[in-house]
């Protein structure tokens, strides 16, 4: 059994709103001056919180557990991170640090990433 991560952007809303998708949810709170690198990295570090959440990929799909997922998510964020300008900015529609501090705590939503597997022989 072979397979690899697949890393999917929903875009910038509540997590209220946002209707669910296969895989794990993983939401950042990346400001306008964050590059695409830095997003990345907080994606690295929102996923090492919900880690365990991934086994609950294979188990759905009645898969084995691999012993090698470590390895398949470095290499997609290694592919990612290849293909992206490392001075690109994220995103604008993001806050700004000027915005964060007039705005009460909370304000601005998260953007929503997930990420699934995909199997293939």
């Amino acid at each position: 059994m072979d397979y690899q991560f697949i890393l999917s952007d929903h875009g910038m809303m509540h997590p209220d709103f946002f209707q669910g998708t296969k895989g794990v949810q993983l939401n950042i709170y990346p400001l306008r001056h964050h590059t695409k690198i830095e997003v990345l990295e907080m994606l690295r570090i929102e996923l090492d919180v919900y880690y365990d959440s991934l086994y609950t990929l294979f188990e759905a799909r009645d898969k084995p557990i691999p012993s090698d997922i470590e390895e398949k998510l470095e290499l997609m964020f290694s592919e990612i991170k290849e293909k992206i300008n490392p001075e690109a900015t994220f995103s604008r529609e993001a806050p700004t640090e000027e915005d964060v501090e007039s705005e009460e705590e909370g304000e601005f939503p998260p953007f929503i990433f997930s990420i699934d597997v995909d199997f293939f022989e």
